[in-house]
């Protein structure tokens, strides 16, 4: 089990890149973006993404999710991961100084 968590946290690492580039003040794709309050705002460089065709397309995405998500609060239980995971991942990229907001934007989203 531990190798499959080892490749799986390599994985994430490589798949981080494109942010970290973003955090080095390279132009920022906006990969992923979040609604905060009727705004989207991307995930890697905290800016408003106005652009009208993707405002729309995220608009859409959003409807489509909430008409098709059937899942009730009991359903999250088995949807978590253990505490040694947690601890693994913490340990293998030395998150101990890292906000919540990092980890979730360099590691969880991608």
């Amino acid at each position: 089990a531990m190798n499959t968590l080892m490749e799986a946290l390599k994985e994430l690492q490589q798949n981080t890149r494109e942010w970290k580039k973003s955090k080095a003040g390279e132009l920022c794709s906006h990969m992923h973006v979040e609604c905060w309050n009727g705004k989207f705002m991307c995930s890697g460089c905290h800016q408003e993404v106005s652009d009208p065709e993707r405002v729309s397309n995220e608009e859409q995405l959003m409807k489509n999710i909430g008409a098709n998500d059937f899942s009730e609060p009991k359903d999250s239980v088995n949807r978590g991961v253990t505490i040694a995971f947690l601890v693994a991942i913490c340990q293998y990229f030395d998150l101990y100084k890292v906000t919540a907001g990092e980890v979730l934007r360099d590691f969880i989203v991608p």
